[in-house]
């Protein structure tokens, strides 16, 4: 495992280094496109220098080649009536624009000058009444020499930062072993229920923190401690009804985890399956894995006791709609219809939602026919023509992992009613239970 200091000195060279070469890209791009125009710029300015040389009556190879030595350019002028070359360098002549390969088209171009690319200008003039072709390049290597430059100062700047980064990593490391080796050493001590120790203060803001917050909780731990020995035959008594309680989740939990396995497995050991069958295989991952989801959001809401109402007006039959064509979706050969006209209601939407949910499912589990969703005056009632509730067991289906006897078959947790009651209660909603066994149960509530 990694420890913080290289966690941190890892994290910090992806960032440099992603900002490294970036910067490193755009400044080349910027130093690249500046020096070619810049080269553009100094190709036509020599050539009018050149014009400006013939026309004075001083352009001779002596000039030519000083004034190219001085400017790191190629320079050529050919008077076309006398045919005669002046030339900087003789390799010149076997541009193509010299060889008459190419027209003069008095743009910059590229050509080659004993195997170098170089760019060059040239102009086709009049000057005293006589034709001359001019001729300037530049060697292309000169335009990006500098970058070279720049992009070892940015690598020496990059490693000294990166070894500074380093060193500051260290020593935050050195710290943060420092005080953890303390909050370390005071749990070992509290869980040897040595209450003698206690947390030193610390320079770091979090660390004091948490060094009030374990001596909070070693005052928590030693009046819990006291308390032990009465409440240890409760304790006993919860942890056989919590036997009973796992065993139901691990048998809910085992079902989508053992198709999820299998899925995967199969995914894994054939790699040329079609995807028609792969697509099959996938859906059933996912929606396995949504049934586990579904089954801790069930947990967690059923054992939370200080959920907080997150209130609004919404329109609690717009809401059904929604709920029973979700139902619809999940169950194909199961049909759920709303019946009622707009009801707004202030309550928290989300939780509403599952009240609902819950309602229409169990309804849909425990019948055959059509699920009716009713809207009245008083609230919202599902009603449903399946197997019923016996009058002694009407009273315990909001129970928690309350399952009826006659459907043992139904392998839920027995947790849908009793978060629906638990979220009535906390709107101060009235949960309307009426049933026949075999004839059909009527689940609402008024709001």
């Amino acid at each position: 495992m990694l420890k913080i200091h290289q966690l941190f000195f890892i994290n910090f060279g992806i960032i440099f280094a992603v900002m490294f070469s970036t910067f490193s890209f755009f400044v080349y791009k910027n130093q690249k496109d500046a020096n070619y125009a810049a080269t553009q710029e100094k190709l036509r300015v020599m050539v009018d220098i050149v014009d400006i040389a013939i026309l004075d009556g001083s352009l001779n190879s002596i000039y030519i080649k000083d004034l190219a030595r001085r400017s790191d350019v190629y320079i050529g002028a050919f008077d076309k009536e006398l045919g005669k070359f002046v030339i900087s360098d003789e390799s010149i002549i076997t541009m193509d624009i010299f060889l008459g390969l190419k027209d003069i088209t008095q743009k910059v171009e590229i050509d080659n000058i004993n195997d170098d690319e170089v760019m060059y200008y040239a102009v086709d003039t009049i000057i005293d009444d006589k034709a001359y072709v001019i001729v300037v390049g530049a060697d292309i290597k000169s335009i990006y020499i500098k970058f070279k430059d720049l992009f070892l100062k940015l690598a020496v700047a990059f490693f000294i930062c990166l070894f500074l980064s380093y060193l500051i990593a260290k020593q935050f490391n050195k710290a943060m072993n420092k005080e953890l080796k303390k909050v370390q050493l005071f749990l070992e001590k509290v869980a040897q229920k040595d209450f003698s120790a206690s947390m030193d203060s610390s320079y770091i803001s979090e660390f004091q923190t948490i060094a009030s917050q374990l001596e909070e909780m070693k005052r928590s731990i030693i009046k819990a401690d006291k308390k032990a020995q009465k409440r240890a035959a409760k304790i006993r008594l919860k942890n056989t009804q919590l036997e009973g309680i796992l065993s139901s989740i691990s048998h809910e939990f085992k079902n989508p985890i053992a198709i999820i396995q299998a899925s995967s497995q199969t995914l894994k050991n054939d790699s040329k399956m079609d995807d028609e069958y792969r697509d099959k295989f996938i859906n059933k991952i996912v929606n396995n894995s949504q049934k586990i989801v579904n089954l801790m959001d069930k947990l967690k809401l059923s054992f939370t006791d200080s959920l907080v109402l997150n209130l609004s007006e919404f329109d609690l039959v717009l809401l059904s709609h929604e709920v029973a064509n979700e139902m619809m979706e999940k169950y194909p050969t199961r049909k759920v219809a709303v019946f009622g006209d707009k009801k707004v209601i202030k309550a928290d939407k989300d939780m509403i939602r599952q009240a609902v949910q819950n309602l229409v499912e169990n309804a849909i589990k425990y019948s055959s026919d059509e699920v009716k969703v009713l809207h009245t005056s008083r609230g919202i009632f599902v009603v449903d023509e399946g197997v019923g509730i016996s009058k002694e067991n009407i009273a315990l289906v909001s129970k928690k992992f309350f399952k009826v006897n006659e459907n043992s078959w139904n392998n839920s947790l027995g947790l849908g009613l009793y978060i629906v009651k638990y979220i009535l209660k906390l709107h101060n909603f009235e949960m309307i239970i009426k049933s026949e066994l075999g004839k059909g149960s009527t689940f609402g509530f008024e709001c």
